[in-house]
């Protein structure tokens, strides 16, 4: 039921996409301080920088989105501005 040859395409394109996003970039999140863990949530101190790194991680991966924010910084480095829609995707 598994096709193989899709399953290879499928490998073979996310293996690309990872491997165009080699370019370390530093990632701003003006959003933390306002985001905080549902209350039904037990573990709030071990799962809040685990959702933060998280949306990070989806910022980085998003930094191709029409609507993803880049800022140059003083030192000429690239920052990425986490956009309200991937803290709703965490």
């Amino acid at each position: 039921m598994i096709d193989k040859n899709k399953e290879k395409q499928l490998s073979s394109n996310c293996k690309n996409m990872f491997v165009s996003l080699t370019i370390p970039h530093r990632i701003q999140n003006p959003y933390a301080m306002l985001i905080d863990m549902p209350e039904k949530y037990f573990v709030k101190r071990r799962g809040l920088p685990l959702l933060l790194n998280f949306i990070d991680g989806l910022t980085f991966i998003n930094q191709y989105n029409p609507y993803a924010e880049r800022m140059i910084a003083h030192d000429g480095e690239l920052v990425l501005i986490t956009h309200p829609s991937e803290i709703a995707w965490g």
